[in-house]
């Protein structure tokens, strides 16, 4: 007996989620998309997009990469991020391994590739436009916060031990310790 295969009509490919009768492809269109027939491009259509658009694009407005993005929202083909291949295209090759390709306008995460947005720029230079941006990962706005800036600044200027306010806040005394010398959250 042979292994079932996707519903959709042509495909040939083994189930992977048997609620739906999808293959893995099919299914991950219908869970991005609401539909298993969107998002599918053709193999040869990103890098034409890339060629014949990002590349050439001369607008101010953001260009959305329009085949897809990783978890976090940056715009991937082939394991490699395509506003750092549009940067090389279009600004030369970075100058040091340790460059990042920079979003003048914030929205890499979004999947921008406008060639005016990008640049190199060192690790330092571009986390610290993530702040300018409103874009950055630190405090309440990382996935790892169990506190608030408000409970940060009631412990930060605490009088009772470091044990006790650990304890009312169920965090380690030693996150109690790096907030009081500044060592984590030294911008409150």
């Amino acid at each position: 007996m042979r292994d079932p295969v996707c519903c959709i009509e042509g495909c040939k490919r083994p189930i992977h989620v048997k609620k739906y009768g999808f293959c893995r492809a099919h299914y991950l269109r219908y869970w991005r998309y609401g539909s298993p027939f969107l998002g599918a491009t053709f193999v040869g259509d990103p890098k034409k997009f890339i060629d014949t658009v990002a590349v050439t694009y001369r607008d101010d407005d953001c260009l959305i990469w329009p085949f897809g993005t990783n978890t976090y929202g940056y715009a991937m083909k082939g394991g490699v991020y395509v506003s750092r291949y549009v940067c090389e295209k279009t600004n030369g090759p970075s100058p040091d391994k340790n460059y990042d390709c920079a979003h003048s306008c914030g929205k890499g995460h979004l999947g921008c590739v406008n060639p005016k947005h990008l640049s190199w720029k060192t690790r330092a230079d571009n986390l610290a436009d993530t702040v300018i941006h409103g874009t950055h990962r630190r405090g309440e706005r990382s996935n790892l916060s169990k506190l608030t800036e408000a409970e940060v600044f009631e412990i930060k200027y605490s009088t009772a031990n470091q044990r006790q306010t650990a304890a009312q806040y169920g965090i380690d005394q030693s996150t109690v310790s790096d907030i009081r010398r500044g060592k984590s959250w030294a911008w409150l």
